[in-house]
């Protein structure tokens, strides 16, 4: 059981990386172009 939640939590904390840096690459293409 506690081998899920650790599998949970990562794949949170990677979803929440990649919208940050998701959201920077878009608002940097929009300032940009």
């Amino acid at each position: 059981m506690k081998e899920i939640v650790s599998n949970i939590v990562a794949f949170l904390i990677l979803a929440v990386v990649l919208y940050f840096s998701f959201k920077r690459v878009i608002n940097s293409l929009k300032s940009g172009g």
